[in-house]
């Protein structure tokens, strides 16, 4: 399997921090050039190695369309799937869930709700401390709707 090398990885985590940084300093215009940028840098990435899931994640972590979020969000999952890379399904079933419950205009439970099964599958095979209690926490958010009954 093709991997990212660590100056490239660099360079992502260094394109990420002027992002939130111009956005912290509330200088839009400037975080929408390193938002670009750093988009720009994610694609020659997905050119040189395809569509890795992280490649692919972390290009939905900056996009502002929710519907090109979801589309890269899932198609990272089902390559993490197919992989069987369980603590990466676990990270891109938890961008999902947060997408349905707090990103979206209204938030969908039932979507959330799919996720989050998911995520706790790939927990069963990958078990983490710190996402395990993420998802108790998007369980009891889900619980009280229609959709969340358990």
């Amino acid at each position: 399997m093709k991997s990212i090398q660590a100056e490239e990885w660099k360079k992502i985590r260094d394109l990420a921090s002027a992002v939130s940084r111009a956005a912290k300093d509330d200088n839009y215009p400037l975080s929408h050039i390193h938002c670009r940028t750093l988009i720009d840098f994610l694609d020659s990435l997905q050119d040189k190695y395809g569509p890795l899931p992280r490649i692919l994640a972390t290009k939905a972590d900056y996009m502002e369309d929710d519907e090109i979020r979801l589309c890269l969000y899932e198609k990272a999952f089902e390559i993490s799937e197919t992989e069987h890379n369980h603590m990466e399904c676990v990270f891109i079933a938890d961008s999902l869930i947060l997408l349905y419950l707090e990103d979206i205009d209204v938030p969908n439970y039932e979507m959330a709700h799919r996720w989050l099964k998911r995520m706790e599958f790939s927990l069963r095979n990958c078990p983490d401390e710190h996402f395990s209690q993420a998802a108790e926490r998007y369980r009891s958010l889900i619980s009280g709707h229609e959709f969340g009954r358990f």
